[in-house]
């Protein structure tokens, strides 16, 4: 049963750049779980760009992005990729919370759903989902 909101950051974070031959990827997950405690300040995908290149997991050059084994990506290919992992994710979890009873939950659950409804649709409307 889906009692914690923090299901959602794990279904995500699970759904985020998880080819390990390509980058680090703890710390990309770590780096993930920070964007998504700052709730993405700016509200934009080159949020979380900038953030990753900042932390040195990807490699920002005057030719675009590249991740550390130097594969080239480019801006655009990130925001597609970020924003199609978060439909994704965003589908499966909206998924799992339709199938819960809310008759069936105690106050502190039905709590944690609303949250986790709420953190939906903040995520859809800052990612234009």
């Amino acid at each position: 049963m889906l009692n914690d909101s923090r299901k959602i950051e794990k279904l995500l974070l699970d759904k985020i750049f998880t080819d390990e031959s390509e980058v680090d990827y703890e710390t990309v997950k770590k780096e993930c779980k920070e964007l998504l405690k700052e709730k993405y300040t700016d509200g934009k995908v080159s949020g979380v760009i900038n953030k990753l290149v900042k932390n040195n997991v990807i490699i920002r050059t005057e030719r675009g992005i590249y991740k550390k084994n130097c594969l080239h990506i480019n801006d655009v290919d990130i925001e597609q990729i970020v924003k199609s992992i978060f439909s994704k994710a965003i589908l499966e979890i909206n998924a799992e919370v339709s199938k819960i009873n809310p008759f069936n939950l105690t106050e502190g659950e039905f709590k944690s759903l609303q949250k986790i409804k709420k953190d939906i649709i903040e995520i859809e409307e800052k990612f234009g989902l």
